[in-house]
């Protein structure tokens, strides 16, 4: 995971090198701050996407392909709650968008049911 790291971070600064000279450039301080904020979130919103959702794929609460899901995790009640299986018996994948400041990000998550509350939840959802 390390070398991934810093593979990406590697080239996200090749990729970035010159616009970073662009963003300070001594005709960028004349600009207003609007618009060298726009200038900036503008030149990098992409990759900024990018990073959250590499964020969230590497989160332990995330799905990692190949990779089998806890059957059993404790609520926010304390007791245990269980994996949510399709017809088939496949761990059930929820998925939802989280706007961000700089776009939308999608986070797939496995989902829990807890007999105790008679709920269905999410890891993340809970730990928000």
């Amino acid at each position: 995971m390390t070398k991934d790291i810093e593979e990406t971070k590697k080239k996200l600064l090749e990729k970035h090198a010159k616009r970073l000279d662009e963003f300070f450039a001594k005709e960028t301080f004349e600009m207003t701050f609007d618009a060298r904020e726009k200038m900036i979130y503008g030149g990098m919103e992409k990759d900024m996407c990018d990073i959250l959702d590499w964020h969230l794929q590497e989160d332990p609460h995330s799905i990692v392909e190949g990779q089998c899901p806890e059957e059993t995790i404790v609520c926010s009640c304390g007791r245990t709650a269980t994996l949510i299986r399709d017809d088939k018996g496949n761990p059930r994948v929820h998925e939802k968008k989280i706007m961000t400041r700089t776009g939308p990000v999608t986070v797939r998550e496995y989902g829990y049911y807890c007999a105790s509350e008679r709920k269905l939840f999410s890891p993340l959802s809970e730990s928000s």
